[in-house]
């Protein structure tokens, strides 16, 4: 029997063992990259609200989520609007978003583990927050190409960036809370942020509202400076070109996430090719003032808040992601219906919103069946995949848009996208249906 010296006697530091590495089996992973959950020291607060770094984080990000969106909806706006621009040019403007994002977004993966995510994270909010200025002095399209673009690169800087952040700063058994509470925060930011732009910009005029998000983006970068710089302990697994090919093998060989590719791929084209032209069918058919804009792209927010509210209580009731994915991207088309054919001010509100619940239905459960149906050592890859995929879809669209600018109408065109994008979705949930519940060849 031990005495009570020897119960209540200090340890002595050789009789401590090390503590037990992570594997990376047992790393939670959340969008493009594996996080490490950080190891010893007091531990966590069991409640996300007095968790002040995390605290930050979102109101950092909720910040910057509001300087964005009303930043973005000027710029497509101002296009339109003051610069007269063409289909073509409207294309080009949505490659310069897209474009600088598809090509950052894995190699911003593979760097984020190897720095510091605070830092990163800082970065892409500053690269968001030039873009501002960038905007405000712009005398020709081309400086709205260059705000667009360091939008872009900006985007895919703080993506990885903060979801490794999250990992680090947040308990494992609070991951899932904590991404839902910025995606919700995003989501919001996208309501205000727009409808606030749309207010400004008729009583003020844009420069009240470039200034207005440029106060706003400088608070992001102020909140993320008093973050903590935590960073991934030990040595990490390279993450190399290699990986994402074989993550792109993965995504095609399986028969249940190729059907997933081509049909959010194609979604995306579409959608792709409806944000580029909304603000010419906004000016041109509607006829609508350039604060009509923001405004509308509002109602898009309000519809995702409400996507991924149904999203998750349908989700609670079955597993039937492929299905739901594919029937999102139906509603998408659907949408799009709804906003050009009537061409009227008010359906274009209702079509919007059913855009945003469209786009919910999409990619949550996308993420949600590759995390539940693909090998752990296997989910940041495939998921980076479909991330580039969906931006590259995007830019395609705009080149297909570039290179027939001269000879398409912007009213005929979005109708064939929605079109397209509900065949689309119902000949793909009506495949999907052999992989619900997660079943895989």
């Amino acid at each position: 029997m031990k005495s009570m010296e020897d119960e209540t006697r200090e340890p002595d530091p050789s009789e401590l063992s090390d503590p037990p590495e992570l594997s990376e089996s047992s790393l939670p992973e959340e969008a493009v990259i594996e996080h490490s959950l950080p190891y010893g020291g007091a531990p966590l607060p069991p409640h996300l609200l007095v968790n002040r770094p995390f605290l930050l984080v979102w109101i950092g990000a909720v910040s910057a989520a509001l300087a964005f969106w009303a930043t973005l909806s000027m710029v497509f706006a101002e296009a339109a609007y003051s610069f007269d621009a063409s289909a073509g040019q409207m294309a080009i403007l949505g490659v310069s978003l897209s474009g600088p994002f598809m090509i950052a977004i894995p190699f911003q993966g593979m760097i984020v583990d190897r720095w510091s995510p605070k830092w990163m994270n800082l970065l892409g909010y500053a690269l968001m927050a030039m873009a501002i200025p960038i905007a405000w002095s712009a005398d020709s399209l081309g400086g709205l190409y260059a705000s667009s673009f360091a939008v872009g690169l900006g985007f895919a800087t703080i993506e990885p960036a903060r979801s490794a952040l999250t990992g680090l700063l947040v308990a494992e058994d609070m991951l899932v809370r904590a991404n839902g509470m910025l995606s919700g925060g995003s989501q919001g930011a996208m309501v205000v942020g727009t409808l606030v732009a749309g207010v400004l910009l008729a009583r003020y005029g844009i420069g009240t509202v470039y200034a207005t998000g440029l106060v706003v983006a400088v608070l992001a970068l102020v909140l993320n400076l008093l973050v903590p710089d935590v960073r991934h302990r030990g040595e990490r697994p390279s993450f190399t070109l290699a990986d994402l090919a074989r993550g792109a093998r993965t995504a095609w060989e399986r028969p249940d996430l190729r059907l997933l590719l081509i049909v959010t791929g194609a979604g995306w084209m579409m959608m792709n090719c409806f944000f580029v032209l909304e603000p010419k069918f906004i000016a041109e058919v509607l006829k609508r003032p350039e604060q009509a804009v923001p405004l509308i792209w509002s109602a898009h927010g309000g519809g995702a808040i409400l996507g991924a509210f149904l999203v998750s209580k349908a989700y609670d009731k079955g597993r039937r992601e492929p299905v739901m994915v594919a029937l999102g991207v139906a509603v998408v088309g659907v949408a799009i219906l709804v906003y050009v054919v009537p061409a009227l001010y008010a359906s274009a509100f209702v079509g919007s919103a059913l855009m945003g619940l469209g786009v919910a239905s999409v990619f949550a459960p996308l993420l949600a069946y590759i995390q539940r149906t693909v090998g752990e050592e296997q989910r940041g890859r495939v998921t980076s995949v479909y991330s580039a995929i969906q931006e590259g879809a995007a830019v395609v669209s705009s080149l297909a848009i570039l290179v027939f600018s001269g000879v398409i109408a912007v009213a005929p065109a979005l109708t064939a996208a929605g079109v397209a994008a509900v065949a689309a979705g119902l000949l793909g949930a009506q495949r999907a249906r052999r992989y619900d519940g997660g079943k895989t060849p």
